[in-house]
Parts: C-alpha cells; sequence; structure tokens
C-alpha cells in the first residue's frame, strides 16, 4: 500500500501513536487552503463489554491533490491509516451519525479548516443496503476491511461483525482466494435465521466465541441445539 495515492484518507489516532500529541500541528502543516481536515476526539466509545476505549481520534484528510501512503505514514507516525471507498461516510462517521447504537458526537466537536463544508457533508445520504450472502462480492469489490464495510453499511452489520472480520482475517492471512462457498452460504442462513429469532440471538450472541483459531465457520457461528 506504500505507493497507493489518493486525494482522500480516513486515519484513527490511539494513544500509543507517536504522532499522538502532536497529530493537529501535523495536520496544519501537511495541508492548504485547499485540502480539508477534520477531526475529533472519541472519549466516550464503549467495548462490546461496555467497558470504556481509550480516548482517541478521528480524522478526515480531503486533498485537492492525491498523496501517497508512504507520505502519510512518514508524518502522522504510528496512526491507522485508510483510503476510505466513501468520503462522505466518513466525515458522518466521525459523529456516529449513522449508528445510533454508538455514542452520538455533537458536530460541534469537529475541528476543521473547512468546517462548514465539513457539516454539509453530514446532510448527505450515504447508506447502502446491506445483502449479508454478497459480503464476499462486496469484499472483491474493495470494501475490504471492517472499517470499509461500517462506513459504507453503518449498523446494518453489526449481527454480521464477527463473520466479517474473521472472513477478512481468513483471506488475508491465508491468502484464499476462494472461500469454502457451502460452509460460508450455511453460515449466512444460519445467522439470518438466529437474527429472526430473539431467543435464538441471545442463546448465540452470549455464547463464548473461540478466538485462537481461524476458522469462523466453527469459531464464531456455535451450533445452535
Amino acid at each position: 500500500m506504500n505507493n497507493t495515492r489518493s486525494r482522500k484518507w480516513f486515519i484513527e489516532i490511539n494513544p500509543n501513536a507517536e504522532c499522538f500529541n502532536d497529530f493537529e500541528n501535523i495536520l496544519k502543516q501537511i495541508t492548504s487552503n485547499e485540502d480539508t481536515y477534520a477531526y475529533i476526539k472519541h472519549d466516550k466509545d464503549l467495548k462490546e463489554d461496555g467497558t470504556p476505549k481509550l480516548t482517541h481520534y478521528h480524522v478526515v484528510l480531503d486533498f485537492a491533490n492525491a498523496r501517497t501512503f508512504q507520505a502519510l505514514q512518514k508524518k502522522l507516525v504510528g496512526a491507522h491509516i485508510e483510503q476510505p471507498t466513501n468520503i462522505v461516510a466518513c466525515y458522518q462517521y466521525l459523529i456516529h451519525l449513522n449508528d445510533k447504537t454508538k455514542y452520538q458526537y455533537n458536530s460541534n466537536e469537529i475541528i476543521s479548516n473547512h468546517l462548514e463544508y465539513v457539516k454539509s457533508q453530514l446532510e448527505k445520504g450515504t447508506k447502502q443496503i446491506f445483502e449479508p450472502d454478497k459480503i464476499l462480492d462486496y469484499y472483491y469489490q474493495g470494501i475490504d476491511t471492517f472499517i470499509k464495510f461500517y462506513m459504507v453499511f453503518g449498523a446494518q452489520i453489526n449481527p454480521y461483525q464477527s463473520l466479517i472480520r474473521n472472513l477478512i482475517q481468513e483471506i488475508n492471512y491465508n491468502n484464499v482466494n476462494e472461500i469454502h462457498a457451502h460452509n460460508y452460504q450455511e453460515t449466512i442462513e444460519q445467522l439470518n435465521a438466529i437474527i429472526q429469532d430473539k431467543e435464538l440471538w441471545h442463546k448465540w450472541h452470549d455464547t463464548p466465541c473461540n478466538t485462537k483459531g481461524v476458522l469462523f465457520f466453527s469459531s464464531y457461528v456455535p451450533l445452535i441445539k
């Protein structure tokens, strides 16, 4: 990805990043008035178990001219940098606009050199309808990280988070070009049935996952008896 060039980038800066305490100055250094930067502090996010996440920042960079991943990586040392498929969804994610299950930040908390433009992006509709049986298709169309899935589909993917994360893991770490189609479809059918049945959903959701294996079909979809 080092040579990837793009005008649009989405960045997460956690406390362990070298640039954490100085990223605001860095943003000003690497942008001009023709570019747009926007960021927000997330200090009220919760983990799945309800415990607080560490304070972190989300940043949107929207350049007039393309920049390379490597150039940004050298400036924002330690930050998690992604090339998004939908820049409007990135602006909206700053305040969790499309996911009411997450803490709703106020748009006035966003800091930007073009704040009115950023707020105009919050008013646009972007979410596609999520079709679970097309997860593989989405992946090969370029929605190839969990955050990209979230940016495009929002809270629609919540029941499928484990499946998506581990599908991506299996492809990336095992260089799998074709996932076991039969097992994959069977998994989707199981999940769809579980989601429609509240009793099964709670039973499945409360079942501990075996996170040691990469084979997510068995690890993340416990058999319902």
